[in-house]
Formats: structure tokens, C-alpha cells, sequence
């Protein structure tokens, strides 16, 4: 149960956590905070701040102790690249569909998405059996992987779509 209510409370502690990355991108020009907060308006800023917003909240639970959960790394793993990667599957399809983005709409896919990796996230946690240790390093990697991919590119964008203001 104790689970449940840190996962449940994630959702908007992340929904939080992302509001105060893009006030902080709007507030500071320069500095330590733009590796972590949007850099400009374009999908690969948002979806990196949706990124850190739950990795801020994995380290987070790695304090409440959530981490003592054996499956805790391949959980966050699995939870963050859901999180990163329905930003832009949510954002194009609607902006598609009617031809246009609304920043009402934008805020409610922010919350869908923390919602939806916070439940991917709880379903893994309380799995009955443990996954390998070896996944559990691979896990570990493959976040940092994603760390550094994100803010690599963010300051050395591709000429692409993803990446256009």
C-alpha cells in the first residue's frame, strides 16, 4: 500500500517538478539549471524536462527507500522512457488531428503522461518475481544513457523536426 500512495503521489509530484523546470527555463538565461530545464520550445526540450522531472522523483524515492524494492531500477527505467516517449506521441497526434496545439491540452498530456509512467512504475514494482540483478545494473546504464543523450542534444541539436522551435 505504501507503494501505491508514493507512486500515486509521484504523478503529481512530477506534473510539479516539469511546471517549475519550465518556469526555471523562462527565469534563467544561463546557468547549471538549463541542463535539466528547456532550453527553447521544441519537442526534445519538453520531452527532456518530462525526463527529469521523474528522475528528480526517482531520486526522490531512492530517499523514502523505494530503492530497497528489488525491481526499483527496472521500474524507473521502464517508467521514465514511458514518460519521455508518450509526450510527443500524445502532442502529434492531437496537434495533427485538429491542426494546431493548445496549451490547455499540453498541460493535460503532461499529467497523462506522469500518470501513465507512475502506473507502468507500480505494476513493475509489485511484480511477485524479481528481475535479475544484471537487468537491474543494465537498468541503471541505460538511465544514464539517457542522461547524457538528452543533454547532449539538447546543446548540440540535430537539424530535425524534433528538435524545431
Amino acid at each position: 500500500m505504501r507503494t501505491f500512495k508514493i507512486e500515486r503521489n509521484g504523478v503529481l509530484i512530477i506534473f510539479f517538478i516539469s511546471i517549475i523546470l519550465q518556469l526555471l527555463s523562462v527565469i534563467t538565461k544561463s546557468g547549471p539549471f538549463k541542463v535539466i530545464s528547456p532550453l527553447n520550445a521544441s519537442m526534445w526540450e519538453h520531452m527532456k524536462m518530462m525526463f527529469f522531472s521523474g528522475f528528480i522523483f526517482m531520486i526522490i524515492e531512492i530517499f523514502l527507500k523505494v530503492s530497497e524494492n528489488k525491481n526499483f531500477f527496472i521500474a524507473k527505467f521502464i517508467s521514465l522512457i514511458t514518460l519521455t516517449l508518450s509526450v510527443p506521441m500524445l502532442y502529434y497526434t492531437y496537434s495533427n488531428f485538429i491542426g494546431k496545439s493548445l496549451p490547455i491540452i499540453n498541460i493535460i498530456i503532461d499529467l497523462l503522461c506522469a500518470t501513465v509512467s507512475q502506473y507502468v512504475s507500480y505494476k513493475i514494482l509489485n511484480k511477485s518475481e524479481t528481475v535479475p540483478v544484471k537487468r537491474q545494473i543494465a537498468s541503471i546504464c541505460a538511465i544514464m544513457l539517457n542522461v547524457f543523450i538528452l543533454v547532449y542534444f539538447s546543446f548540440n541539436p540535430l537539424n530535425t523536426q524534433i528538435f524545431a522551435v
